[in-house]
């Protein structure tokens, strides 16, 4: 539940400030926009399969079922929750590189 609680914070500040963008600076908004939301959704979603995994870890069929794949789960669950937006993170210092070059 805390990471449901996180990752809706993630999508209302990703998505408001990226209106905001679009509203103050259109310009650089026109020439990111791809990029602005796609960090934006790329950056939340991870929290919601975290919260997803949780929360069917809790019912006993589902934790049966991967207690016998664990090197798949634990694959899937660290390329979903930890390393997606560790890459997402990267990507967004191109927006730094763009503003210093400016």
């Amino acid at each position: 539940m805390e990471y449901a609680i996180l990752a809706i914070g993630f999508y209302v500040a990703g998505i408001s400030l990226t209106l905001k963008l679009r509203q103050h600076h259109p310009i650089f908004y026109k020439e990111h926009r791809l990029m602005l939301w796609i960090v934006t959704f790329a950056l939340a979603t991870p929290l919601m399969f975290r919260s997803l995994f949780d929360g069917l870890n809790l019912t006993r069929k589902w934790d049966q079922y991967f207690s016998d794949k664990t090197i798949i789960y634990n694959t899937v669950f660290f390329i979903v929750v930890d390393l997606f937006p560790i890459l997402t993170q990267t990507t967004t210092l191109i927006f730094g590189v763009i503003r210093h070059r400016q």
